[in-house]
C-alpha cells in the first residue's frame, strides 16, 4: 500500500478477503496498536468491522501491549524522558549486550 491511513488498510484488506472467499471465516484480528489500525472510531480494525457487518475479536500484539506497562514503569521511576538516548537505558543496553 502506497498510503498507509486507516481507510485504505481496511478497504486493501476486505479487498482481499472478497477475493479469496474468506470473508465468513474471520473471526478476530492480530494487529499492532498504532492509531491507524485500532481507532475506536474510525481505525482499520473498525472499518474493517463495518465492512464484514459484524463485530471481531481484537487481539492486540502483546509486544506492543507490555510496551505500555513498560513505558509506565519507567516513567514512574525516571520521569518523563524525552529523548531515546536516556542514560539508564544506554547502561541498561550495554549490560545486556554482554549477558
Amino acid at each position: 500500500m502506497l498510503v498507509g491511513t486507516a481507510q485504505t488498510q481496511a478497504n486493501k484488506v476486505f479487498e482481499i478477503v472478497e477475493d479469496w472467499g474468506l470473508s465468513e471465516n474471520i473471526y478476530a484480528l492480530r494487529f499492532d496498536s498504532t492509531a491507524s489500525k485500532i481507532g475506536w472510531k474510525k481505525g482499520a480494525c473498525v472499518q474493517l468491522e463495518n465492512h464484514l457487518k459484524r463485530k471481531l475479536l481484537f487481539l492486540a500484539c502483546r509486544h506492543h501491549v507490555f510496551k505500555l506497562f513498560e513505558g509506565a514503569a519507567w516513567k514512574s521511576v525516571f520521569g518523563k524522558s524525552m529523548s531515546p538516548d536516556h542514560t539508564e537505558f544506554k547502561q541498561f543496553e550495554e549490560k545486556m549486550a554482554h549477558t
